[in-house]
Protein backbone atom coordinates (compact mmCIF):
# COMPACT_ATOMS: atom_id res chain seq x y z
CA UNK A 1 0.00 0.00 0.00
CA UNK A 2 2.78 2.73 0.03
CA UNK A 3 4.25 1.81 -2.63
CA UNK A 4 0.75 2.70 -4.06
CA UNK A 5 1.00 5.98 -2.25
CA UNK A 6 4.77 6.80 -3.21
CA UNK A 7 3.55 6.28 -6.64
CA UNK A 8 0.50 8.42 -6.46
CA UNK A 9 2.89 11.19 -4.70
CA UNK A 10 5.44 10.58 -7.15
CA UNK A 11 2.82 11.46 -9.78
CA UNK A 12 1.56 14.25 -8.09
CA UNK A 13 5.03 15.79 -8.30
CA UNK A 14 5.12 15.40 -12.14
CA UNK A 15 1.86 17.36 -12.97
CA UNK A 16 3.01 19.74 -10.49
CA UNK A 17 6.59 20.66 -12.31
CA UNK A 18 4.96 20.15 -15.94
CA UNK A 19 2.07 23.21 -14.63
CA UNK A 20 4.63 25.01 -12.82
CA UNK A 21 7.21 24.86 -15.89
CA UNK A 22 4.00 25.64 -18.12
CA UNK A 23 3.43 28.70 -16.35
CA UNK A 24 7.25 29.58 -16.00
CA UNK A 25 9.31 32.33 -17.28
CA UNK A 26 11.98 30.36 -18.82
CA UNK A 27 15.83 31.44 -19.22
CA UNK A 28 18.23 29.15 -20.97
CA UNK A 29 21.64 29.18 -19.42
CA UNK A 30 24.96 27.52 -20.00
CA UNK A 31 26.50 26.32 -17.01
CA UNK A 32 28.73 23.38 -18.43
CA UNK A 33 31.58 25.70 -20.46
CA UNK A 34 33.32 28.84 -19.43
CA UNK A 35 33.82 30.37 -16.44
CA UNK A 36 29.93 30.31 -15.20
CA UNK A 37 28.67 31.35 -11.76
CA UNK A 38 25.24 29.25 -11.45
CA UNK A 39 24.63 30.72 -8.04
CA UNK A 40 24.85 34.18 -8.70
CA UNK A 41 22.70 33.29 -11.57
CA UNK A 42 19.60 31.82 -9.63
CA UNK A 43 20.17 35.20 -7.28
CA UNK A 44 19.76 37.40 -10.36
CA UNK A 45 16.74 35.60 -11.37
CA UNK A 46 15.11 35.87 -7.80
CA UNK A 47 15.70 39.40 -7.65
CA UNK A 48 14.36 39.67 -10.65
CA UNK A 49 11.00 37.53 -10.24
CA UNK A 50 10.83 40.07 -6.90
CA UNK A 51 10.23 43.16 -9.11
CA UNK A 52 7.83 40.94 -11.29
CA UNK A 53 5.95 39.58 -8.88
CA UNK A 54 5.90 41.25 -5.69
CA UNK A 55 7.09 38.19 -3.32
CA UNK A 56 10.55 37.28 -3.46
CA UNK A 57 10.50 33.28 -4.33
CA UNK A 58 11.43 31.00 -1.74
CA UNK A 59 11.79 27.83 -3.24
CA UNK A 60 14.89 26.99 -5.72
CA UNK A 61 14.68 23.39 -7.00
CA UNK A 62 16.97 21.72 -9.02
CA UNK A 63 16.98 18.68 -11.06
CA UNK A 64 19.31 16.20 -10.58
CA UNK A 65 20.76 16.93 -14.13
CA UNK A 66 20.85 20.73 -13.43
CA UNK A 67 22.73 20.31 -9.98
CA UNK A 68 24.90 17.86 -11.77
CA UNK A 69 26.41 21.08 -14.27
CA UNK A 70 26.26 23.42 -11.60
CA UNK A 71 29.04 21.50 -10.07
CA UNK A 72 30.93 20.31 -13.34
CA UNK A 73 30.88 24.25 -13.99
CA UNK A 74 32.32 25.49 -10.79
CA UNK A 75 34.70 22.74 -10.85
CA UNK A 76 35.91 23.40 -14.03
CA UNK A 77 37.24 26.85 -13.41
CA UNK A 78 40.86 26.84 -11.33
CA UNK A 79 39.80 29.24 -8.40
CA UNK A 80 39.22 28.50 -4.49
CA UNK A 81 35.75 30.46 -4.33
CA UNK A 82 34.39 28.36 -7.47
CA UNK A 83 35.40 25.01 -5.73
CA UNK A 84 34.34 26.39 -2.85
CA UNK A 85 30.77 27.32 -4.43
CA UNK A 86 30.89 23.44 -5.90
CA UNK A 87 30.77 21.83 -2.22
CA UNK A 88 27.90 23.14 -1.20
CA UNK A 89 24.75 21.21 -0.21
CA UNK A 90 21.25 22.33 -1.73
CA UNK A 91 20.39 24.21 1.89
CA UNK A 92 23.92 25.92 2.02
CA UNK A 93 22.57 27.58 -1.48
CA UNK A 94 19.73 28.34 -0.30
CA UNK A 95 20.66 29.75 2.39
CA UNK A 96 23.25 31.98 0.48
CA UNK A 97 20.54 33.45 -1.70
CA UNK A 98 19.08 34.42 1.54
CA UNK A 99 17.13 31.88 3.81
CA UNK A 100 15.58 30.15 0.04
CA UNK A 101 14.50 26.42 0.25
CA UNK A 102 17.12 24.57 -1.61
CA UNK A 103 16.02 21.03 -2.93
CA UNK A 104 17.79 18.82 -5.65
CA UNK A 105 15.13 16.21 -7.07
CA UNK A 106 16.91 12.94 -7.78
CA UNK A 107 13.15 10.96 -8.39
CA UNK A 108 12.99 9.04 -11.47
CA UNK A 109 10.07 7.66 -13.48
CA UNK A 110 9.36 4.94 -16.18
CA UNK A 111 8.91 6.39 -18.73
CA UNK A 112 7.47 3.95 -22.17
CA UNK A 113 10.40 1.28 -22.05
CA UNK A 114 13.09 3.30 -22.04
CA UNK A 115 15.65 4.04 -19.17
CA UNK A 116 14.22 5.83 -16.45
CA UNK A 117 13.76 9.37 -16.93
CA UNK A 118 14.44 12.43 -14.45
CA UNK A 119 11.22 14.17 -12.86
CA UNK A 120 12.74 17.56 -12.89
CA UNK A 121 15.89 16.45 -15.36
CA UNK A 122 18.20 20.03 -16.38
CA UNK A 123 15.29 22.60 -15.44
CA UNK A 124 16.04 25.17 -12.08
CA UNK A 125 12.56 25.98 -10.95
CA UNK A 126 12.26 29.32 -8.43
CA UNK A 127 8.69 29.55 -7.03
CA UNK A 128 6.77 30.97 -4.36
CA UNK A 129 5.33 28.20 -2.20
CA UNK A 130 4.09 27.71 1.42
CA UNK A 131 3.08 24.90 3.42
CA UNK A 132 -0.48 24.55 4.58
CA UNK A 133 -1.68 26.65 2.36
CA UNK A 134 -5.38 28.13 1.71
CA UNK A 135 -7.24 29.91 -1.14
CA UNK A 136 -6.18 33.64 -0.46
CA UNK A 137 -1.90 32.86 0.29
CA UNK A 138 0.23 34.24 -2.66
CA UNK A 139 1.84 31.05 -3.67
CA UNK A 140 2.19 30.18 -6.81
CA UNK A 141 1.23 26.94 -7.21
CA UNK A 142 -1.44 24.92 -4.61
CA UNK A 143 -2.18 21.45 -4.12
CA UNK A 144 -5.39 20.81 -2.91
CA UNK A 145 -6.89 17.26 -1.46
CA UNK A 146 -9.99 16.46 -0.13
CA UNK A 147 -10.44 14.15 2.87
CA UNK A 148 -11.92 10.70 2.50
CA UNK A 149 -14.58 9.51 4.48
CA UNK A 150 -12.02 8.11 7.40
CA UNK A 151 -10.67 11.44 8.20
CA UNK A 152 -7.77 11.63 6.03
CA UNK A 153 -6.01 12.40 2.93
CA UNK A 154 -5.85 8.51 2.03
CA UNK A 155 -8.16 5.70 2.33
CA UNK A 156 -6.91 2.03 1.23
CA UNK A 157 -9.45 -0.52 0.50
CA UNK A 158 -8.39 -4.84 0.32
CA UNK A 159 -10.96 -6.70 -1.48
CA UNK A 160 -10.11 -10.53 -1.43
CA UNK A 161 -11.57 -11.02 -5.07
CA UNK A 162 -10.63 -14.80 -5.53
CA UNK A 163 -8.87 -17.28 -2.93
CA UNK A 164 -5.82 -16.19 -5.51
CA UNK A 165 -6.54 -12.58 -5.86
CA UNK A 166 -7.08 -9.19 -4.33
CA UNK A 167 -7.77 -5.86 -5.21
CA UNK A 168 -5.75 -2.94 -3.37
CA UNK A 169 -7.17 0.64 -4.37
CA UNK A 170 -6.34 3.49 -2.60
CA UNK A 171 -8.41 6.75 -2.67
CA UNK A 172 -7.25 9.86 -2.79
CA UNK A 173 -8.63 12.73 -4.66
CA UNK A 174 -6.50 16.05 -5.20
CA UNK A 175 -6.34 19.15 -7.39
CA UNK A 176 -2.76 20.98 -8.00
CA UNK A 177 -2.96 23.91 -9.83
CA UNK A 178 -0.54 27.42 -10.88
CA UNK A 179 -2.50 29.87 -9.54
CA UNK A 180 -0.20 32.47 -10.36
CA UNK A 181 2.62 32.80 -12.82
CA UNK A 182 4.19 36.54 -11.12
CA UNK A 183 7.91 35.65 -10.27
CA UNK A 184 7.25 31.98 -11.89
CA UNK A 185 10.59 31.36 -13.04
CA UNK A 186 12.43 28.90 -15.10
CA UNK A 187 16.25 27.70 -15.90
CA UNK A 188 16.69 25.05 -18.46
CA UNK A 189 20.51 24.33 -17.97
CA UNK A 190 23.14 22.71 -20.54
Amino acid sequence: MEKLKRRILRNSLRRAITLISAGATNNNKTWSSGSPDPDNDVNTQLVTATSAGGIRPNRVMWGDSAWSKRLTGYRSQNVAGAYANAALTPQQVGDWLGGVMGYVSRERYSSAGAALAEVLGNYVLMLYALDGVDVEDPTNVKRFYSMTDSGGPWRVYVQQVTSKLVDITVEHYELISVVSTLGLNQFTIS
